[in-house]
């Protein structure tokens, strides 16, 4: 049986063969549970089938106030910036060669270089070894032990708590790939498995025929510059009717607002914010229900050409019923009267929804006032400089007890009495709109307009 063989990095000489089409070396770094007296470890894991494993650095950068160095044998919590030489909580490659029947160590050519700035440390861990090893699936490369502080867990951590800052990985078969290399190409696939990166869309609720936004978020951003996907929806009930930029993505950097969605960025975004918001509607004949929105093709990637894994929360959007779509069809009626020998004219309304709105009224207005003020409709909004242009009348109590008339199909007709018309007035069009109140929603029917001279005296 063969010594275990050690080599200073330093030493260290690649034979470096003609690259071939072997599959991108790929670095996973994630949070493992070690024992159930609180230690744990952060695992570096490479998968490179076909390839021959000569060599590896890590630079990381983590957060002392979230992952404390702890010995890998004892446990015991190691003060790295007093102990800068220390190797207790760092474990490099061991592995079994089951053909030579040995087991065989990587060495470290110096100690781990531990840089501390307050909470802030910066870890740099070498490594390599003669000959190579056949890698496959799941060679640990470096493990570096610690507890969590007290109070914090993995839910606990973010982008900005474990930073990869550079790795470079050798092997004999395909040579030397780099991640986050200041210079040069950027071959090698790294994983940052510590946390999670999180695309999530907001719930939303509205009623028949009504808008709805979704509120994309991203947290736990590890620095994508470009996120494309396609959503999943019912789109024989719900339309897509916009794409908007939020506070990580502008409107220019929304490069496909139809699916798949595409957004870009010339520099990497590094906080957590708001995607986009997509503006939905829900058909008028929707059926009132709950509707999925989901996510589907997700692709996630930096400006060093990063592959990045997002974790994705769809939502859900309650469609209600919307008496707006009924009441839309109440029809108004208009005829002159005579009032105490003065002009008169009576706006009525029917409507059959009398035992589900709040409120029902009408609003007055001279057609001249609209038009003049560029108004093409009477609602609530007819308003210069926040003085109203209508007069509000409401037609019922609390109750619903104010009707003028109950008709035999099961409505109501309410009336307005626009009376005391100056004799001068009464060629003045004037328009009346019926309205009702539905919790918060107001929704109009259809405006009728009329003056005492076009109208039939009664």
């Amino acid at each position: 049986m063969k010594k275990i063989r050690f080599i200073l990095f330093a030493c260290l000489i690649l034979f470096v063969l003609t690259f071939s089409a072997f599959a991108t070396a790929k670095i996973t770094y994630s949070v493992v549970k070690v024992n159930n007296d609180g230690l744990y470890k952060i695992m570096a894991l490479a998968e490179n089938a076909g390839g021959k494993y000569t060599a590896f650095k890590s630079d990381v950068t983590f957060n002392l106030s979230i992952f404390r160095p702890a010995n890998k044998n004892t446990g015991a919590l190691i003060d790295v910036a007093a102990n800068v030489n220390t190797k207790a909580p760092i474990k490099v490659t061991n592995y079994y060669d089951d053909v030579d029947d040995e087991t065989v160590t990587a060495s470290m050519p110096q100690n781990p270089f531990w840089n501390v700035s307050g909470n802030t440390c910066e870890l740099i861990v070498e490594q390599g070894l003669i000959g190579g090893h056949e890698v496959g699936d799941g060679l640990m490369m470096m493990e570096m032990y610690f507890k969590f502080a007290e109070g914090k867990s993995a839910s606990d951590i973010t982008a900005e708590d474990f930073i990869v800052d550079y790795v470079k990985y050798s092997d004999l078969i395909t040579g030397e790939e780099t991640y986050r290399l200041a210079t040069g190409t950027n071959t090698l696939d790294v994983k940052n498995d510590t946390y999670e990166t999180t695309l999530s869309m907001s719930d939303a609720s509205c009623m028949q025929g009504e808008t709805f936004d979704v509120v994309f978020t991203l947290t736990n951003n590890p620095g994508i510059s470009d996120l494309t996907f396609t959503l999943t929806y019912d789109a024989a009930n719900l339309t897509l009717e916009a794409v908007s930029g939020g506070t990580l993505f502008s409107d220019a950097e929304i490069k496909s607002d139809v699916s798949p969605f595409e957004f870009s960025s010339l520099n990497s975004k590094t906080s957590d914010g708001t995607v986009a918001v997509f503006t939905f509607s829900a058909n008028a004949d929707c059926p009132p229900d709950s509707y999925d929105i989901g996510f589907s093709d997700v692709s996630a990637g930096g400006r060093l050409s990063e592959k990045y894994d997002v974790v994705l929360q769809g939502c859900m959007v309650e469609v209600s019923a919307n008496p707006a779509l009924e009441f839309a069809s109440t029809r108004a009626s208009a005829r002159s009267t005579t009032y105490k020998k003065r002009a008169a004219i009576r706006f009525m309304a029917k409507s059959s929804l009398y035992n589900e709105f709040d409120d029902f009224g009408f609003l007055l207005s001279r057609a001249d006032t609209l038009e003049n003020n560029g108004f093409t409709e009477l609602t609530h909004d007819a308003k210069v400089g926040g003085t109203n242009l209508y007069i509000e009348a409401f037609c019922v109590d609390d109750s619903h007890n104010r009707i003028y008339s109950e008709d035999t199909d099961g409505s109501r007709t309410y009336s307005m009495l626009a009376s005391n018309i100056p004799a001068d007035k009464t060629g003045v069009v004037f328009v009346a709109r019926p309205f009702a109140t539905f919790g918060t929603t107001t929704v109009y029917g259809v405006a009728k307009s009329g003056s005492y001279d076009s109208l039939s005296t009664t």
